[in-house]
């Protein structure tokens, strides 16, 4: 698969997450138009970070469909969905705006050889 298009818009079509008898994501359909900035709110527990990794193709969906820029990529290892996204490092990101995050994280990469 080939880059997608930038900007790319998202849509989740029924996603849903579950590990046996817990359900993290129940069924949720989002459409992001693609260049704009969208954020995520709800109380601890809602599934804002699970959701998040099944876009970015680390957690595999139970079912339902995630297409980046038109193209369906539900089934897409991590690394074939072109994405970035700053991880949850609360000791570290407390203290960082995201641009200073951004500069400081390609610094670490250097620091693990």
């Amino acid at each position: 698969m080939s880059p997608l298009p930038h900007p790319a818009s998202l849509e989740l079509s029924n996603l849903t997450k579950a590990w046996g008898d817990t359900t993290a994501v129940n069924e949720i359909d989002l459409s992001v138009e693609g260049g704009s900035f969208t954020v995520l709110l709800g109380p601890s527990g809602c599934g804002k970070s699970t959701t998040l990794r099944l876009i970015a193709g680390l957690e595999e969906a139970t079912s339902g469909q995630i297409s980046i820029g038109g193209k369906d990529v539900t089934s897409l290892s991590s690394p074939a969905r072109y994405l970035y996204g700053v991880p949850e490092l609360c000791a570290v990101s407390a203290y960082f705006c995201d641009r200073k995050y951004s500069v400081w994280s390609q610094g670490a990469k250097s620091w693990q050889g």
